[in-house]
């Protein structure tokens, strides 16, 4: 137990009897490794990100690493483990540079999490190697996540996001530096994230996105169960057969100008919806993802939610045999929502009494 607690720290002690030598984790490797002797000096991180250039930030980081991990071996030939002479590299910071007023904002790449994105994988390539197996060096991403300032505060201040603004602006660098460039590690954050702390959080430990698919599939069965269940319900056939099967008799009574607007209002929303899920399910698609397919695929679940929805609501309003021409009639009467809207309430909460006496309510009242 001791000797797996010393391992703990930054500067982990021998372990003579396992025959592994002393190890200093820390080093520093944001534009180079001349902390512990000359090397070169590349300019500061924000420096780098006005080049736009991927593959100069890859060439920045082999030149780092080469020099770093020749200097590493040459201290480790004289036995000298100790601070900033390890092959394990706190960089790149790929936090977002919000407010001008952090101080540590010039370690990072900017306020673009794209750009952020792109030069934090270049250079954690650059540092790591082509050859996955034998890496040159080990990046280390930091600080995960939401860490933007103020100093003086890190190691208390709780950093309050919306879910939209974690995914799109902070965690986007890190899923990039750890899926496409296979960073070695990942420095946690000093603070709080909505409450929890950083390193000790749920949601950021077990993944948002990973979260959200899994509440997602749930919904769905709950959906799909629900949908089976109303077919149990006293009624279901009225209600089923008002959904699915168009009474024409009252398409003529309405109107069918009033009926196609209707429709169409109803066709409208819905698109706008599905657009707007397009635009924000946008900004999370791969390279191997194309909006055409996006598209269908949301098209796919938007017309299965509606028909499962339909098939819940209807059967579940116990409406008693006959009468379904009645409420398709009540519901395309003047087009009124308030209408409608009463009329489903007046069918839950009565759902076992007359219909005809409810029918007779709801034309009284409108």
């Amino acid at each position: 137990m001791e000797e797996k607690m010393s391992q703990m720290l930054y500067q982990s002690p021998a372990i003579e009897r396992l025959g592994i030598p002393a190890y200093n984790w820390w080093n520093g490797a944001l534009h180079g490794v001349a902390r512990a002797g000359v090397a070169t000096m590349f300019p500061q991180a924000i420096g780098l990100a006005a080049t736009f250039d991927r593959e100069l930030i890859q060439e920045i980081g082999d030149v780092v690493s080469t020099e770093g991990r020749a200097k590493f071996n040459e201290f480790s030939r004289r036995g000298d483990h100790g601070i900033y002479k390890g092959l394990t590299f706190w960089a790149p910071n790929v936090n977002i540079f919000r407010d001008p007023r952090w101080g540590r904002g010039h370690e990072t790449y900017g306020e673009d999490p794209y750009l952020t994105g792109e030069l934090g994988c270049a250079y954690i390539k650059g540092l790591q190697g082509p050859d996955p197996e034998h890496p040159k060096a080990a990046a280390c991403a930091k600080h995960f996540a939401v860490h933007s300032g103020p100093e003086a505060l890190r190691h208390q201040f709780n950093a309050q996001v919306s879910k939209h603004d974690l995914y799109d602006t902070y965690l986007y660098a890190f899923k990039r530096c750890v899926k496409d460039a296979k960073a070695e590690a990942v420095m946690g954050a000093y603070n709080r994230v909505n409450g929890e702390p950083a390193c000790g959080s749920k949601g950021l430990q077990n993944g948002l996105e990973k979260i959200s698919k899994i509440l997602m599939s749930a919904l769905l069965i709950m959906i799909v169960v629900l949908a089976v269940h109303s077919f149990t319900l006293s009624g279901a056939g009225e209600g089923i057969r008002f959904y699915l099967i168009p009474n024409l008799k009252t398409v003529k009574e309405v109107g069918f100008g009033n009926v196609v607007s209707a429709a169409m209002n109803q066709a409208f929303f819905t698109l706008s919806l599905g657009v707007a899920a397009m635009e924000i399910f946008g900004s999370y698609m791969g390279k191997y993802h194309t909006l055409a397919g996006e598209g269908l695929r949301i098209c796919a679940l938007d017309t299965f939610v509606a028909i499962m929805a339909g098939l819940i609501i209807f059967p579940a309003g116990s409406i008693p045999p006959g009468n379904s021409q009645i409420l398709q009639q009540s519901c395309y009467t003047k087009n009124h929502l308030s209408a409608k809207i009463e009329l489903f309430r007046l069918l839950f909460n009565e759902r076992k009494g007359d219909f005809n006496g409810i029918s007779n309510k709801f034309y009284g009242t409108y």
